[in-house]
């Protein structure tokens, strides 16, 4: 099928890896390349920039969870540019925050992306889970549950639920195209968050991709129902026990109900921001059926990465186990390995597909 008929139908907010901002900013921090790209071992400028003069004070980091690499104070001169050399000797992304009397701006700049490769390997088991994942999943009844919910001329959409493991089942909104059909499918997973609202029914991607488009929750709730409970329980020293398990497995059911229908063509596009965006890239790797992946600034890369004072992605995993745990070593390694089972880089080596994926200072990722 030709893959122009997907349609992206997010409207994200895209930051660049350089700030640019409104001319009556006080501050504009950037680098000295428009890309932002820079090979290891080379310097990267980042040039600060004030309508006024003042001292200001400025840090480098990989994140918000790894130690500062460098700080220090400059002094700004009103309307000239003051440029703060780095070098990086290791493939990775380092962050430059200034602050000029509590404006705070950021830059970032990238050193031989395409080099950056995981600090610690995956498990040896790794497939060998996720395919027990994958028969709990096929013994789950095709139990579709749909409800009218609304339609225009184009789409008609329905709140669904569907079985899932342990009781529970995935819920959601699927948005079926007018007219006979085949269409693809996209199954967009949800950002972080609680609320019913963070789920919603995708009818652009039905009206203008002639998609079938297919919203859940990871949530034990109703899309217009909040979940008292979302987010529990979750052991993170367990990978039978993350809470995301439940999310990939609804979302590989979802998958199987899709292929009852008659109307659906077999392409599956997987897509997501923030969290979602790490599950879509998730799903990605465990399910051969999404042959298309989306995503903005998804979560769930190198959760290791706090181990080595290096960038880590939501939600932060380690730091939090090593928080609650105050250093408890037994505790901490069983969640070094537990987390790899899902880790955004070792799903994303097993995706054969197409991809777009747009990334930027949102959430530090």
């Amino acid at each position: 099928m030709n893959k122009q008929h997907f349609f992206v139908r997010f409207s994200v907010c895209f930051f660049a890896l350089f700030s640019i901002l409104p001319l009556y900013a006080q501050l504009e921090v950037s680098v000295n390349q428009s890309d932002a790209i820079y090979d290891t071992g080379e310097t990267a400028f980042f040039q600060a920039k004030a309508t006024y003069s003042s001292p200001a004070t400025y840090e480098i980091i990989y994140d918000e969870q790894a130690p500062v690499i460098e700080s220090g104070t400059i002094n700004l001169v009103a309307g000239q540019t003051f440029s703060i050399p780095y070098r990086q000797d290791e493939p990775g992304v380092a962050i430059c925050r200034v602050n000029l009397n509590n404006v705070i701006r950021e830059a970032s700049a990238v050193f031989s992306p395409l080099e950056i490769s995981p600090l610690e390997e995956e498990p040896s088991d790794f497939d060998a889970f996720w395919a027990s994942q994958k028969n709990l999943k096929n013994s789950l009844p095709m139990d579709m549950q749909m409800s009218y919910h609304n339609e225009s001329s184009y789409q008609t959409t329905y709140t669904f639920s569907l079985a899932n493991i342990e009781g529970r089942r995935t819920y959601g909104y699927i948005s079926i195209p007018k007219g006979n059909g085949p269409f693809p499918a996209s199954i967009t997973l949800p950002p972080y968050g609680t609320s019913s609202a963070v789920a919603g029914a995708d009818t652009e991607s039905a009206e203008k991709g002639g998609m079938i488009a297919v919203s859940i929750s990871i949530h034990n709730r109703p899309v217009n129902q909040d979940d008292p409970n979302a987010y529990k329980p979750d052991d993170n020293t367990n990978k039978e026990t993350f809470y995301y398990r439940y999310g990939l497995i609804g979302a590989m059911h979802v998958i199987d109900y899709l292929e009852t229908r008659s109307d659906f063509d077999g392409d599956v596009c997987a897509m997501g921001v923030s969290q979602g965006g790490g599950l879509s890239l998730l799903l990605a790797g465990i399910d051969d059926r999404v042959s298309l992946l989306i995503n903005s600034n998804p979560t769930m890369g190198q959760h290791v990465g706090y181990k080595y004072d290096r960038a880590s992605g939501f939600p932060y995993y380690l730091s939090i186990i090593d928080d609650q745990n105050q250093g408890n070593a037994n505790v901490f390694n069983s969640a070094v390995n537990a987390t790899k089972y899902y880790d955004a880089m070792f799903h994303a080596r097993r995706f054969k597909g197409a991809s777009f994926s747009l990334t930027g200072l949102k959430d530090l990722v």
